[in-house]
């Protein structure tokens, strides 16, 4: 059995949203049904690290850093195709977990968040371009 840890219940946000608070878990990892966000909301309130949106949003930017540093490295600073290398996995898995963690303290719901960006870009490209000069 894992870890003792507390079981989640939604709490109200001002959006429909994710948001999860502790009560009574009995395991670590959490169910596996559930979304990454709540995997990550779970993972911030079982480890007591909330923090402020800003300090969120610098990190995301340090850890996007972080990948370009690696894609500059896997391309030999753009000088050739790019060779895999093991640590673009784990920057690319950082920058994920910070953009949950960001949603997460501004209370937005990233699948719908990504639901509501694709029918925009879907909008765009039926009048010719995805960019927001057709808007």
């Amino acid at each position: 059995m894992g870890k003792s840890l507390f079981l989640v219940e939604k709490r109200p946000g001002p959006d429909i949203g994710l948001f999860y608070r502790k009560s009574d878990i009995r395991t670590w990892p959490p169910n596996v049904n559930m979304s990454s966000q709540q995997h990550v909301s779970l993972f911030l309130e079982k480890n007591d690290l909330a923090c402020p949106a800003q300090f969120r949003a610098l990190d995301l930017v340090s850890e996007v850093g972080e990948v370009a540093k690696e894609i500059l490295k896997m391309t030999n600073y753009g000088t050739r195709e790019p060779e895999p290398r093991a640590e673009i996995k784990n920057e690319i898995g950082d920058v994920y977990f910070s953009l949950l963690a960001l949603a997460e303290s501004l209370h937005i719901d990233l699948e719908e968040a990504l639901r509501l960006t694709l029918e925009k870009y879907d909008k765009r490209l039926q009048k010719g371009s995805a960019g927001s000069e057709v808007d």
